[in-house]
């Protein structure tokens, strides 16, 4: 775990970059698999559930990178832009991931400001995404605490 997790992290994360399938799905797959398969482990002393192995710092930007590929592929062609109304739900299913992830949130203190230097969207999207998180979570400003409003 402690090995391989390190590789599934993309810092930052840009939404008009290309990743591998195992970057979009191999952390809720580790995490699966430790579910289903980790009962048995020996885990270090003070450790209690095999994901705990993982220094949390990682474990909780692993996470939020899980909420980050809701957003992955903005850039990438001139339809995948939040310009495009169609592509606007992606910000609903990435609210939603981060309340299913608020610890990490919580983890790191976000802020859209803070965020945004961990997740990189091209330049006519990154308006449209301030405005619209400002909007769906009652955000009045960069600096308010997303946590908060989740």
């Amino acid at each position: 775990m402690r090995k391989v997790a390190p590789h599934l992290l993309v810092v930052p994360y840009r939404t008009f970059d290309s990743h591998f399938d195992v970057i979009y799905d191999g952390w809720r797959n580790l995490i699966t698999a430790l579910e289903k398969h980790g009962d048995g482990l020996s885990l270090p002393d003070g450790v209690e559930r095999p994901i705990e192995v993982v220094p949390a710092d990682l474990r909780h930007k692993l996470w939020l990178q899980t909420c980050f590929v809701q957003l992955g592929g903005l850039g990438q062609g001139n339809d995948l832009t939040l310009k495009n109304e169609e592509q606007q739900d992606r910000i609903q299913w990435f609210i939603s991931d981060l309340r299913e992830h608020k610890e990490s949130v919580e983890f790191f203190d976000l802020t859209l400001e803070t965020m945004l230097r961990m997740l990189i969207l091209p330049p006519q999207d990154e308006p449209i995404f301030i405005r619209m998180m400002q909007e769906q979570l009652g955000l009045s400003s960069m600096q308010d605490r997303i946590a908060e409003h989740l």
